[in-house]
């Protein structure tokens, strides 16, 4: 069994139960039956590791590293194992199952590629279950404090969010174009003078 709450709980190279689990198969068996199942509610992880996948290598053949807990539909088709044991929805496509299919607001259609089947997924800037009506919910970017250059620069709007720099300032109010103050130096003169008495007659400097 596998459990994972964050991306660093994982460590590359290790297989040992953070994100990864491993069974060898024994040798002299003709089969042998592979699932994949969630024990508990994976509303907390899908944000960075939405699908599961089972899949069979030779010993030693596959190394496990935090990249692999992607939320890209194909990421396991680069890996080149030679069995994987994924899902999709039924026998269509995106395209031709279009206006029908089972993604719902804010998620998008992906098509794997060499199956059949689909599956869905929360766009940029959502996350939740893209199968539930309204499903994927707006994510909060100024919560993380990262995004802008101080985190009262941050202005969340839907599906995104975007900095703004306070009155008087002038930038973007990111970390590469911070917010600068607008006010300018005005010159000041200063001016003196004196009076001065010469033979009785008063000038003044």
């Amino acid at each position: 069994m596998a459990q994972c709450t964050e991306p660093t709980d994982a460590m590359d190279g290790e297989c040992s139960g953070f994100g990864c689990c491993q069974a060898s198969i024994p040798s002299g068996i003709l089969d042998a039956n592979v699932s994949t199942n969630t024990f508990r509610n994976r509303s907390l992880v899908r944000h960075f590791n939405p699908c599961t996948a089972a899949f069979v290598v030779a010993k030693d053949a596959f190394k496990f590293y935090r990249a692999n807990l992607s939320d890209d539909i194909n990421h396991y088709n680069a890996l080149q194992l030679p069995l994987v044991l994924d899902w999709g929805i039924g026998q269509q496509n995106c395209s031709s199952d279009d206006g029908s299919y089972l993604c719902k607001d804010n998620s998008e259609c992906n098509d794997p590629e060499h199956a059949l089947g689909y599956r869905c997924k929360c766009k940029h800037g959502y996350s939740g279950n893209p199968y539930l009506p309204q499903g994927c919910k707006d994510v909060n970017e100024c919560l993380g404090g990262n995004h802008c250059e101080k985190s009262i620069y941050c202005n969340n709007i839907d599906g995104g969010y975007y900095c703004k720099c306070p009155s008087g300032y002038h930038g973007n109010g990111t970390k590469t174009d911070p917010c600068i103050s607008s006010r300018r130096l005005a010159p000041v003169l200063v001016g003196t003078e004196r009076c001065l008495n010469l033979d009785g007659r008063r000038r003044l400097e």
